[in-house]
């Protein structure tokens, strides 16, 4: 019987023993996997990965870069040489990052052409600009106004033939910027602002809407435009502040119609750097908002304001240096503009690769110029994201 007992408990122990190897071989292989293919195993199959989108291309489900290239601008730039060996110029993309004078230049080319070659005259005309800024804020909001509108003169000759439209873009500049971007969506809430006109107290509402928008008739149209757009967060945030424009372009919703059937009304280079620069200067437009007709006398004699006498009084009372005045006398164009976008161009100051790929590219730009493709891919917020994409520049490269 003891004997029975006896082996009876070795083979507890065995078992014990075998389970408890069994463990230790089950944990550990859990922590440390084999290096290699194990004998008697079937390892899945190895998947097929695509080299042409890399991680730092795009964030987890953000699909804005293939609907970017899925447009139809994408597609007619993607066959021009003079666009795709813009894009692959570096210094292009570090440009295209700073959407505001991104917008400037590409609405003045020709001012910059000659500027970007020297980096020395480029930070001079800067600097005189910004005293030119300094000298008209101090002089009061109006000529403020009268600087944006001097560097932006072509768009604000046509915004003033529909005054009513003005008088809202300059009472929500704001708005009118963030929008900017979003020409599509621009465009259909200008052919339609009754419809719109509801969002005026719910900005919450509007982004409800808008990214079901298939299902709300005024957007249906333009349905991955709003969507877009209400992916667009500091857009969203813009609109939630000034959502009363919704119905102050119902007020007017005459004006906006008639400015919307224009030929890229909205998406034109000239529009899109006027939008940008009316927001630069927000509390002196909404100031002249409320003094229709004065801005409007402005905006329609826009080529007799001259920045020049500024210039001469400020170098008289030593308020710029000489350098600065001689840039200033050379480039008066490029000057207007700058001084209407300190800021911008200021961060492009510190980029002097930025400032090179406007020299290298001064033929491409001008030609592009006048092409609607060409502001609606610049306007598209994924185009300065898509310009590091590999997806994208492959799609370039295809092309050659």
């Amino acid at each position: 019987m003891a004997a029975i007992e006896n082996q009876q408990r070795r083979y507890v122990t065995s078992a014990a023993i075998v389970i408890a190897v069994a463990a230790g071989a089950y944990t550990i292989g859990r922590i440390y996997p084999p290096l290699g293919p194990s004998a008697g195993t079937i390892a899945p199959a190895d998947r097929y990965v695509s080299a042409q989108v890399g991680s730092g291309d795009v964030a987890l489900g953000d699909t804005s870069i293939p609907k970017l290239m899925q447009t139809d601008a994408f597609e007619v730039l993607v066959k021009n040489p003079s666009f795709r060996a813009m894009a692959a110029d570096p210094g292009f993309a570090a440009l295209a990052a700073n959407s505001q004078a991104m917008a400037a230049i590409a609405a003045n080319p020709g001012a910059f052409a000659g500027l970007a070659r020297d980096i020395g005259a480029f930070k001079a005309t800067l600097r005189a600009a910004e005293a030119l800024a300094a000298d008209a804020r101090s002089r009061g909001p109006s000529a403020r106004v009268d600087s944006v509108m001097a560097a932006n003169a072509g768009a604000f000759q046509r915004f003033a033939k529909e005054p009513g439209m003005l008088a809202t873009v300059a009472a929500y500049p704001n708005f009118f910027a963030a929008m900017a971007p979003h020409a599509q969506v621009m465009n259909a809430v200008a052919n339609d602002p009754g419809a719109f006109a509801k969002f005026a107290k719910d900005a919450d509402a509007f982004k409800i809407a808008a990214k079901d928008a298939g299902a709300f008739p005024a957007m249906a149209n333009k349905a991955e435009a709003f969507k877009s757009f209400a992916a667009d967060m500091r857009a969203m945030d813009a609109i939630s502040r000034d959502s009363g424009a919704f119905a102050k372009m119902a007020e007017n919703a005459g004006a906006f119609k008639n400015f919307a059937k224009q030929a890229d009304a909205f998406s034109s280079a000239q529009s899109q750097a006027a939008l940008m620069s009316m927001a630069s200067q927000a509390d002196a437009f909404k100031i002249a908002a409320k003094d229709t007709g004065a801005m409007l006398a402005s905006a329609r004699q826009i080529q007799a304001l001259d920045a020049g006498a500024a210039m001469a009084s400020m170098a008289s009372r030593a308020r710029i240096d000489a350098e600065a005045m001689k840039a200033a006398q050379a480039y008066p164009q490029a000057l207007s503009v700058m001084a209407a976008n300190t800021g911008a161009f200021a961060k492009l100051a510190d980029n002097p690769n930025a400032i090179a790929a406007i020299s290298r590219n001064g033929a491409a730009f001008a030609g592009l110029a006048q092409s609607r493709a060409f502001a609606q891919l610049m306007s598209n917020p994924a185009f300065a994201a898509g310009l590091q994409s590999r997806a994208f520049d492959s799609a370039m490269r295809s092309r050659d």
